[in-house]
This record gives structure tokens, C-alpha cells and sequence, in this order.
């Protein structure tokens, strides 16, 4: 027989989700489902045993409500454990799901009549079972011992970017994988290389006491670091067994949270630094290996980009010695064979600070670690991946991320909106070389936001890079003109016209009195002003501006063509919508005779040729 046939578990909505709105800081949750669940107290003690190791626990007695969180929280690791019972119609359905790691199923004393022999054929096919359990105490020693090995060995713990990606590529041609990448490693230097706000940590400990509540071990612990700490001992807190510090940081880096990244701030450079000063004083390290699974998606794209580069989500432990086996759970063996370079990698061997309970040789390495996948092999049903980085691989990364570096101060919207968002608001916690930097973050937050569609958003930032600049410049400084057309665009777009128009009013005026009479920036206002007057409905005050910024165009000592077209482009838009045709005709051809620089397929140009089409029929 196959498997038990299951029935369909209706997905339910925001009357679940909305007991679901805590957060969970940690990397693992345990999902546990048992009709029974809250009728007993033998839960709450089993939930007890369960927390030092996986202190995040949801527990339902409805299936439904059950299935609707496993579906729902695609970024967590999930443990489920259920009846042996309920198994049979919830794992077939959420089996598939990266989220789910592994499945606990135990007996129930009310369904006997499921202890036989189908249970195994059953387990076979479903990988991701770890056992059906008679004993909830065998489960649970099970589950302490699982937990330590996904703790080092869970998923792929790099960022990759893609092999075909050089210097010489645009940041605006990248995927978004790739620029996470580039946005990660700049990010880290930063992040390394600036001191912490004291506020950052003492709010970081607030939250870890409120999260870990009822949590009498951690409490302790929580009240001794506080007490206790120095930056010398930040590897001794890490590698703690079972401490707060190494779950909250590796889900932070795991999930990108920027917030909690940064109350951490403090110990993410002690823990790097401490690597450091232990390096310069061992022995060279050869070779290294990290064993893990990784699924089949994983290990094809390292095949497919071998040659490329990987970086490490977190700070990473190796060893010098090929580990334990893996859990079995339908993924793939992978041994990673690192060669590590001391003159671009901060790692260590840990033995001197490890518990009398932790594995032997073990090697850590900082967040950031970048490496060149050299191979992608498997050998007797294990994935070997080489990884190392030497001289060349150092020049070819440095310019890379130079150029990626200086692409985004220039042009901050050249990255795609969600990782241009990413980066702004990392960067905008950083502690700033002046009052200036954070204002030009707060002016392109307000751009990226206004492309999103978050105009509230937008203008709040807006407003907030406007009293930046005028901390440390006049209020007419010409620093503040392009915040100000951001802000009239803003309003424009909500339909506002009447605060579009003062604040383009006040970029034009600082820009005219600032700026050469020809200069593109003045043009710029111009045709903004211009814009919201024609969506406004005022056509003759349109043209006027339109007018007005031709005019200066054709000042220029080096006319730009480009613009020049658009100029006679806009005009002749207006022209239409003033139902003067003849006009509208006569701009709209200039305007073509002026874009013979743009690619003949440009969507100005094809806009262009349509509008002349339609107006032609017209006259």
C-alpha cells in the first residue's frame, strides 16, 4: 500500500494569521499539533523539555489553524510534531514545503488501530518523517539531537552571485540575487568598520528580555551578559551552549533584519575583532570542511556557477576534521572542502574556548567570508565542493564592488526599488561622516518610495532630508532645490497641485538664482512645473512653461539634442490637448527631427510617431 489517503485542509485567513503577529527571533519554531493540545498539563511539561533548545513553540488543536501557519511563514524552519493520526492527512500536503525540516510523529493512545505495519512503507515515502514514536520522551531526546546538527549543518549558509557578472556590467542590469550580493558585502565592510550606538544595545537586550518572557534559562543568561560582557569574550558567548546571542544573530543575518542586525552591532565587530587577534597567533590552517544538505536546486546552482563567487550569510563554523553524518531528511549530502586564504579571510580555530561538549577542531569564520567556487563533484552519493580565493580572486572582487559602491552613490535609483530600499535603510542606521549623508539617504528613500507608490512614505522622508540640509546649509542653498522638485512630484502624483506647484516654485527659484541661466537642472523645473499644470487642467500655463524651458535649451553653448526633442515633444502634447492641431503637429515633428541620437525602437520615439499619426488625421 501506498500511503494513507489523505483529506484536503482548508487554508483559512486573517482571523488565523492575526494570533500569529509576534516575532519570532530565532531560527527555528516547533509546530505542534495535538487535538488535545490544551486538556492536559503533560503538553505544558513537554513543551517545558522542549524550550531551552527551541524556545519559539506554536501549538494548535485545530488542524486547520495548524496548516494555515506552516503555509503561511515561508521564512521560518519548522519542527513539526503531530499525531501519528493527523500525520496522515497534514504531512502529505506540506511534505513538499521548504519551510518544514522535519516531521515528529507520535501514537496516539485513541487510534491503535494505526500501529501496523503501514506506517513504515509510509515513512519511506516521505522522507522528512524522522520517526513515529511511541515514547514522547524518545521524541523529545530525538529532537534535542536534531536540533544541534541543523544548528551547524541547515541549508546553504552563502549568498551567490552569479558567475557571469564583472566589473563591466551596470548595476542596473543585474538580477536581483546579484545585487543582494553586492549590497551584502558592501554592507558588512560598513557595518565592520563603524562604531555601535550604545542605545542600539541597550534596546536590543529589552527586546531579548520581553521575547524570552517565560523563558527562566535564557532570563538568566540575558541578566549575565548585561552584567558581565566584554568585548574580549564575545566568541565565548557565541558558542555558548544553547545562548540566545548565536540564534538571534544567525536568524538576523538569515533573514536580513536590519533592525536587529544593528542592536548587534556591538558584538558583531567584538566577535570578528576576537577572530582576528586569535588568528595572528596560530598555526596556518590548510584545509577546512563544512558538512551539510542542501536541497537539489542548491547544488545545481553551484554547479552552474562554478567559477563564480559565494559570501557567507553569517559568521560560520568548519572543521579540520569530516564531521558527523547528517540527518536523514531527503536532501542532499554536501561536503564543502574550504582552502582558507589569511590575507582576506578572519577565521579561527575555536578548540581554546569551546565546552567540554563541543565538537574538536572547529574553525569559525567572520561574516562576509568570500570565496570562488573552484568545483562541484559528487562522490560516492556526496556532493565535494571546493571553495578558495587567492590574489587574482581579490582584484577581480575589489573592482566589482568599487564600481558597485560608486554606481550607488551616483544613482541610488539604478538599483531595483525593493534592493535599493534594502540598502538605504541599512544605511541609514549607520553612524554618518556628516549630517549631510543622512540626508541624501532620506532624499533617496523619499525617490524610491515615491516609485513604489508610498507617497506618505515618500514625503516623509522628503521632509525629513529638507530639515537635514537645513541644519548645515540656508534654507535657499541649491543643495535643497532637487528634495524640493522630489516633494512637488510627490503631490503631483496624489493629485495635490496646489503643494506640487509651491514646492517646484521654490527648486526653480533656488536653481535660477544658483545656477547659469542654461542649465539642464533649470530646464528640469521647468518641465515639471510644466507637467503639473497640464495634469491640473491648465493648458496655457502648461505651455508657457513648457515654452520657457525650451528657451533654455536652445541657450546652451552645446545644445542637447535629446532634450531639445522633448522640449518640442511636451509642447506638442499640449497643443493637443488644446485641440490646436496644426501646432501640435508642427512641435511633435521638430521633436522627432531632434531624437535621431535615441534607438529607433525607444518608446519616445514610437510614442512620438503615434501622436504625429493621430494628429495628422486630425488637421
Amino acid at each position: 500500500m501506498g500511503s494513507h489517503p489523505s483529506k484536503e485542509i482548508s487554508k483559512k485567513d486573517s482571523s488565523i494569521i492575526v494570533k500569529y503577529d509576534e516575532k519570532n527571533l530565532e531560527d527555528f519554531v516547533v509546530v505542534w499539533h495535538d487535538s488535545k493540545m490544551y486538556s492536559t498539563p503533560e503538553y505544558a511539561e513537554i513543551e517545558a523539555l522542549l524550550q531551552p533548545f527551541v524556545h519559539y513553540i506554536k501549538t494548535f488543536d485545530k488542524i486547520d489553524e495548524c496548516f494555515t501557519y506552516i503555509t503561511t511563514y515561508l521564512s521560518e524552519k519548522i519542527f513539526l510534531i503531530c499525531t501519528a493520526e493527523i500525520g496522515f492527512h497534514l504531512v502529505p500536503q506540506v511534505m513538499d514545503l521548504d519551510q518544514v525540516k522535519i516531521i515528529y510523529l507520535y501514537r496516539s493512545s485513541s487510534s491503535p488501530s494505526l500501529a501496523s505495519n503501514r506506517y513504515e512503507v509510509w515513512i519511506k515515502r516521505y522522507k522528512k518523517i524522522r520517526q513515529i514514536f511511541n515514547d514522547k520522551l524518545q521524541m523529545i531526546d530525538t529532537f534535542k539531537q536534531d536540533v544541534r546538527h541543523y544548528k551547524n549543518d541547515d541549508g546553504m549558509p552563502f549568498k551567490l552571485l552569479s558567475k557571469s557578472v564583472t566589473e563591466k556590467h551596470s548595476i542596473s542590469d543585474l538580477e536581483k540575487k546579484d545585487l543582494m550580493f553586492l549590497f551584502f558585502q558592501v554592507f558588512n565592510e560598513m557595518l565592520l568598520d563603524t562604531s555601535h550606538r550604545m542605545i542600539d544595545k541597550i534596546e536590543g537586550l529589552n527586546d531579548y528580555k520581553h521575547y524570552y518572557t517565560n523563558n527562566e534559562t535564557e532570563q538568566i543568561l540575558i541578566k549575565k551578559f548585561n552584567r558581565k560582557y566584554q568585548s574580549d569574550e564575545a566568541l565565548q558567548w557565541y558558542i555558548h551552549d544553547n545562548c540566545f546571542l548565536q540564534r538571534i544573530l544567525t536568524k538576523a543575518f538569515r533573514s536580513e533584519n536590519f533592525d536587529q542586525i544593528f542592536k548587534l552591532q556591538y558584538f558583531i565587530t567584538d566577535l570578528h575583532q576576537q577572530l582576528r587577534n586569535i588568528q595572528v597567533h596560530q598555526q596556518k590552517i590548510a584545509i577546512v570542511y563544512r558538512q551539510q544538505r542542501m536541497s537539489s536546486d542548491e547544488i545545481q546552482n553551484l554547479q552552474d556557477n562554478v567559477g563564480g563567487y559565494i559570501s557567507s550569510k553569517s559568521f560560520f563554523l568548519t572543521s579540520e576534521e569530516k564531521m558527523h553524518e547528517l540527518v536523514q531528511d531527503g536532501l542532499e549530502s554536501v561536503l564543502i572542502h574550504i582552502i582558507p586564504n589569511p590575507k582576506y579571510h578572519t577565521f579561527a580555530n575555536i578548540d581554546k574556548y569551546r565546552s567540554s561538549s563541543q565538537e574538536e577542531h572547529q574553525v569559525m569564520f567572520t561574516v562576509g567570508s568570500l570565496f570562488r567556487i573552484e568545483s562541484v563533484e559528487k562522490l560516492n552519493d556526496v556532493w565535494m565542493v571546493k571553495l578558495l580565493f587567492n590574489d587574482s580572486d581579490e582584484k577581480k572582487m575589489t573592482k566589482l564592488l568599487n564600481k558597485f559602491k560608486k554606481q550607488i552613490d551616483e544613482k541610488p535609483n539604478l538599483i531595483k526599488l525593493d534592493c535599493a530600499q534594502h540598502f538605504h535603510l541599512a544605511l541609514i542606521q549607520l553612524p554618518p561622516s556628516n549630517v549631510l549623508d543622512v540626508a541624501d539617504l532620506q532624499n533617496n528613500l523619499g525617490l524610491i518610495y515615491k516609485d513604489q507608490g508610498e507617497y506618505k512614505l515618500a514625503n516623509r522622508h522628503l521632509a525629513i532630508a529638507v530639515e537635514m540640509y537645513c541644519r548645515t546649509v540656508h534654507h535657499n542653498h541649491i543643495v535643497l532645490a532637487p528634495t524640493y522638485d522630489n516633494i512637488g512630484n510627490v503631490y503631483r502624483c496624489t493629485e495635490d497641485y496646489k503643494q506640487a506647484l509651491i514646492n517646484q516654485e521654490k527648486a526653480l527659484q533656488i536653481r535660477l538664482k544658483s545656477l547659469p541661466s542654461n542649465h539642464n537642472d533649470i530646464v528640469k523645473s521647468y518641465g515639471n512645473i510644466g507637467l503639473t499644470y497640464k495634469q491640473k487642467g491648465d493648458f496655457q500655463t502648461s505651455l508657457k512653461y513648457y515654452q520657457n524651458a525650451l528657451q533654455v535649451c536652445l541657450k546652451a553653448s552645446t545644445p542637447n539634442r535629446k532634450n531639445i526633442g522633448r522640449c518640442y515633444h511636451n509642447i506638442g502634447y499640449v497643443y493637443m490637448d488644446l485641440k490646436e492641431w496644426s501646432f501640435a503637429l508642427t512641435n511633435l515633428e521638430k521633436a522627432l527631427n531632434y531624437y535621431p541620437d535615441i534607438p529607433s525602437n525607444h518608446v519616445r520615439i514610437d510614442a512620438c510617431k503615434k501622436l504625429i499619426e493621430t494628429v495628422k488625421k486630425l488637421v
